[in-house]
């Protein structure tokens, strides 16, 4: 009986350990394609079009911190620093956007929107 109660707080500190350990957060830093979808009809106009190509680089900065590189097939591109904790992303500079983040093995995929646009990328 002893020996039961030992290995069970063992087993459920490894089980913990390996649980932080698939935090998807450390997965977003890298190359990501995907497209963007305005919402939004001058922009629409202004851009040519309601949908194109996307592209961006995102770096780790700190633990919870990330910097991305954004890069639209149409416009300017631009820097946008977001949080992620606890596999959710959020926007400090842009409370109005919400973000969907998920991973199958090796794939991890960003859904992103504001009251402009949707984005959609993976990270292949």
């Amino acid at each position: 009986m002893n020996k039961v109660l030992i290995v069970l707080p063992l087993l459920v500190s490894i089980s913990n350990l390996s649980y932080s350990n698939t935090d998807n957060c450390q997965r977003l830093p890298g190359n990501w394609n995907g497209f963007a979808l305005l919402t939004d009809e001058p922009l629409c106009r202004l851009y040519g079009g309601c949908k194109f190509k996307i592209s961006a680089h995102i770096t780790r900065i700190s633990e919870t911190q990330f910097e991305v590189n954004y890069r639209p097939g149409k416009g300017q591109g631009k820097i946008i620093a977001i949080d992620c904790r606890e596999d959710r992303i959020s926007n400090p500079s842009n409370p109005d956007s919400k973000f969907n983040f998920w991973c199958i093995a090796d794939n991890c995929s960003i859904e992103y929107s504001d009251p402009k646009q949707i984005v959609y990328a993976q990270n292949f």
